[in-house]
Parts: structure tokens; C-alpha cells; sequence
């Protein structure tokens, strides 16, 4: 978790993926900005590659977890601070996996389809501020990773993928 505030070189480091880690990491940051105007959710992790048939469940929770469940809390941790703001706005990043899938990345392509659904849930909520700021729509990004995955790789997890 990173804070841009011009003039400063301030980092809170947290695991987003430890519920009162990350919830903590929100409040230092709105006690060192002094409020909160924006949050920017790009937790990404794709490290498992699997066939579904063969996903270790603990594997695809894990997915789950880092790529869904930490944009949720610090979503929820920063809507008390992002009320207050001047213009708050919140920017919560996806991939093209939620709507196209990605060969071996069941738990990814499931938690980006996640994060698809819970932006729009954020914005029909409604204002998360007194000024009427809604969570916008979300970013979808391909992951240079999984751009440069190798041929064997995608070919072993999607057979008559050439």
C-alpha cells in the first residue's frame, strides 16, 4: 500500500490479505494525509498456474483472497475517511481475465470477475461521500505476466490452445 501526497516519500506497508493489517494501513494513511481524497485498489497476485481439475482449493482460495477479498476491505476500511474528502473517488483495477478467462488461472480469472462485480455493487450503493463520489468503473488491465507466459505453459493448461 503506497500514499501519494506530492512532497512526501511516505509508504505504509501492510499485507492485504491480513484483514486488520490492511484495515490498519488505511487509517495510518488517513492519519498521515490527514483524510483520504482517493483510493486506488490494484492488489493483483497471478502466481498459480493450474488446470482446473487439478487447482489445489487452498491455492484458489488464496487467489481469491489476494486478487478479491483485500479490495473489499480496503474499500470498506477507506469509506468512512473517503466521506469526508474534498472529491473522493475510488479506482478499483480488474483484467481482461474477469471477462475473457486465462488458461490455468481459474482462482485469478474468478477474483478479477470479483472485482468486476463488487465496483459496480461499491457504485450502486451510491455516494460514498457528502458530494455524491461513486466508485468508478473498473479498470480492466492485462497482466504482463500472463502476456508472457510461456507457449508451454498455456499450451499444458489449455490443450487446442496454440
Amino acid at each position: 500500500m503506497g500514499i501519494d501526497l506530492p512532497g512526501t516519500e511516505a509508504t505504509v506497508t501492510a499485507d492485504l490479505t491480513d484483514d486488520d493489517s490492511a484495515r490498519r494501513a488505511v487509517a495510518d494513511a488517513v492519519d498521515r494525509l490527514g483524510g483520504l481524497d482517493a483510493v486506488i485498489g490494484a492488489a493483483g497476485v497471478v502466481d498459480t498456474i493450474h488446470r482446473a481439475e487439478t487447482f489445489p482449493l487452498a491455492e484458489f482460495r488464496g487467489d481469491i483472497e489476494a486478487n478479491l477479498i483485500s479490495q473489499f476491505t480496503v474499500a470498506q476500511a477507506a469509506c468512512p475517511a473517503l466521506r469526508e474528502g474534498r472529491r473522493p473517488s475510488m479506482v478499483l483495477f480488474s483484467s481482461i481475465a474477469a471477462e475473457d478467462g486465462l488458461p490455468g488461472q481459474a482462482g485469478y480469472s474468478a477474483a478479477k470477475a470479483g472485482v468486476l462485480g463488487l465496483t459496480r455493487a461499491l457504485a450502486a450503493e451510491g455516494p460514498t461521500s457528502a458530494s455524491g463520489s461513486t466508485p468508478s468503473s473498473p479498470v480492466l488491465s492485462r497482466p504482463r505476466k500472463c502476456s508472457v507466459c510461456p507457449r508451454r505453459c498455456v499450451t499444458a493448461c489449455s490443450p487446442g490452445c496454440r
